[in-house]
């Protein structure tokens, strides 16, 4: 079998090894029309990725804990206020966002509160409600699920779940959301036109000063009270889980319960006839959070129709960014502000935070890089200048691990704490005899590596009724056929897909290069990718981001898949298919040690898989190219291995 023969691979040997290995896929659907156990066992894998949720593995597969892990992370999370974001990333896989979703429930209880928001729920495949994220950004990408709104939206809940519970816990006023609002913005003219849209006023209503401001804002409160309560009861009476449910019927009923104000052009006259003027306090506080949701949503549409003239341009505004995050910021102030020990102590925890710098965005809005630029600002702005509550942002982007502080200008901008997978004893001292024979588990090292989630994927799959069905009908199947099967299904939903959006960055690479768009120190004499086609030939720019993918696959096994990245002058990350590769997930910049390497041994196997297929698939005129290019232009990362 393939698996068998791989299991010798060694140093220089892995490509002439693999050979076997990656014409599987091929002979299993070239067996008829399509391959009715493969397709099976895909479809198996691709909607039940949650081990826990398939009944014949869960008396054999248990979460093993972290103590130190859960200790650090304990330790930051039991203070009220921070004085940095903690950022835990590491390679996918590795069990980062179980280690945190076992300690949801202690975050939550009182004097506790937690908000957890996995922007991979959209895009993750889900079984009863849980979500695992995929193996690279193509799984992102080809799901159509980095939607800057709906991302938005995600965590704009997040924080406002926090702000109610800080409004139920008598933390948090409206005289504090007023006075927070006032600071960091001037809302007069949003105040006027929310009155003058939403109540049959008269007059031309400008405020001179903070006591006319205070005026509009009590109106808009009063006009607000009346409205929601329209339809039923008051707002402290009913269990509020978004500020969006308080603005929606406060909208909804601006016809039916009108407010006369009567207000004057600067003397100060008003008057409202027919109102309630007695509030509840949580009331008041609640609808003060919608008020100035609703006043901000209110600027961001101004600005984002004044910056249309700029985006047509492909520019945007630095005020139609800081719009887009006033919100999120302004409820991360309010929510910090409204901390105190031992009654309300919140946490916001952001999964696939790497999802929302990739987010795409509707025409005439920012895009979520900038948008993920903005609110990590914010984040930080407000950790240094006041304290925040606890906030951890997971993420299995590598950009988190060296990339962040540079960007940040500050490396202590942020607490980093990276994690990798069990070490092989590690595992098996989880794993064996309990999961996996000790035989069995040499074989899952030496092919998958020790990472949990390809261990836990595997089981799922030697369990799965599929598997079982195929196994009666052909007794002579054993594991290492069931390994093959788990590689052919990465390499079709994970690597493959993977490898065709990288290819897609060098093709834009070279595009921008015809242009001028690329610094001309990347383009030195003797770069193996400066000989990018000189024109606008999409078939040609192919061919060469195929070769130069080859090129840098081939010099990256001679390194035996370790690369240090500091070394020679930092060349590596000028390489940009390297940056592509690490890009789309398939490699990992790691910090400490500072090495790429592959995200798993599974990975590394498909990686050498396409390799071999593609260098099969060239044509003669590729082949001589493949072997020029090599030849005098080849890349050379030797000098740069791992010690």
């Amino acid at each position: 079998m393939s698996v068998r023969r791989c299991l010798g691979s060694r140093r220089g040997g892995v490509l002439a090894r693999a050979r076997n290995l990656a014409g599987v896929l091929d002979d299993r659907l070239s067996q008829g029309v399509g391959d009715t156990f493969l397709d099976r066992v895909l479809r198996h894998l691709g909607t039940v990725v949650e081990y826990r949720h398939d009944a014949l593995s869960d008396s054999k597969w248990n979460v093993v804990r972290r103590p130190l892990l859960d200790i650090e992370l304990r330790r930051y999370a039991q203070l009220p206020v921070v004085p940095q974001p903690l950022i835990l990333h590491g390679p996918r896989g590795v069990g980062k966002r179980t280690t945190i979703e076992g300690l949801l429930e202690e975050w939550s209880t009182d004097p506790h509160a937690t908000a957890y928001v996995d922007l991979y729920a959209q895009v993750g495949a889900a079984t009863e409600g849980k979500y695992a994220p995929p193996w690279t950004l193509s799984g992102v990408t080809n799901q159509g699920g980095s939607d800057l709104q709906w991302i938005r939206r995600q965590l704009e809940q997040g924080l406002e779940s926090l702000a109610i519970q800080a409004v139920q816990a008598g933390c948090l006023k409206s005289k504090n959301v007023f006075d927070v609002l006032i600071d960091r913005h001037t809302v007069d003219a949003a105040l006027s036109e929310f009155l003058l849209s939403q109540t049959t006023s008269t007059g031309t209503p400008e405020a001179s000063g903070n006591r006319d401001t205070k005026q509009l804002w009590h109106h808009a409160l009063l006009y607000m009270q009346r409205a929601s309560g329209v339809a039923g009861q008051p707002v402290h009476n009913r269990t509020i889980a978004r500020i969006d449910e308080v603005l929606l019927a406060v909208l909804e009923n601006a016809d039916t319960a009108p407010l006369d104000i009567v207000l004057s052009d600067g003397i100060g006259r008003k008057s409202i006839k027919n109102v309630k003027p007695q509030f509840d306090v949580k009331e008041k506080a609640l609808l003060s959070l919608a008020l100035a949701k609703h006043l901000l949503q209110i600027q961001e549409h101004w600005k984002v129709a004044a910056g249309a003239d700029r985006k047509s341009q492909g520019l945007t505004p630095k005020g139609l960014v800081d719009a887009a995050v006033s919100w999120p910021a302004l409820l991360l102030e309010l929510v910090s502000w409204a901390t105190q020990e031992g009654v309300f102590q919140p946490k916001l925890v952001i999964n696939g935070l790497e999802v929302l710098r990739n987010a795409s965005t509707v025409e005439g809005g920012v895009d979520g890089s900038l948008f993920h630029d903005g609110f990590l600002l914010q984040l930080v702005y407000n950790s240094h200048t006041q304290g925040s509550f606890p906030v951890i942002l997971i993420s299995s982007d590598s950009y988190y691990s060296w990339q962040l502080g540079d960007d940040f200008g500050n490396t202590d901008a942020f607490i980093s704490s990276e994690i990798f997978g069990w070490t092989p004893k590690e595992a098996a001292l989880h794993l064996v005899p309990s999961v996996f024979t000790a035989d069995e588990w040499k074989v899952v090292v030496a092919v998958l590596g020790p990472n949990p989630r390809h261990s836990a994927e595997l089981l799922q799959l030697r369990h799965s009724k599929a598997y079982s069905e195929r196994m009666k009908i052909d007794d002579s199947l054993d594991f290492e056929d069931c390994i093959d099967l788990y590689l052919a299904y990465l390499q079709v939903t994970a690597v493959d897909p993977a490898m065709d959006i990288a290819l897609g960055f060098l093709e834009q690479f070279a595009e921008k290069a015809l242009k001028g768009d690329i610094d001309s120190n990347l383009l030195q004499h003797g770069a193996p990718w400066r000989d990018f086609p000189r024109n606008d030939d999409k078939e040609r720019r192919q061919q060469w981001a195929r070769i130069q993918m080859l090129d840098f696959v081939q010099a990256y096994t001679d390194t035996e898949f370790g690369v240090n990245y500091l070394g020679g002058d930092l060349e590596l990350l000028d390489d940009p298919a390297a940056r592509a590769l690490v890009q789309v997930g398939l490699l990992y910049q790691q910090r400490a040690p500072p090495f790429v390497r592959p995200t798993s041994r599974g990975i590394l196997r498909c990686l050498t898989r396409w390799f071999v297929k593609q260098k099969l698939h060239l044509e003669s005129s590729e082949k001589l190219r493949f072997k020029w290019h090599r030849l005098i232009r080849g890349r050379s990362y030797r000098h740069l291995m791992r010690e």
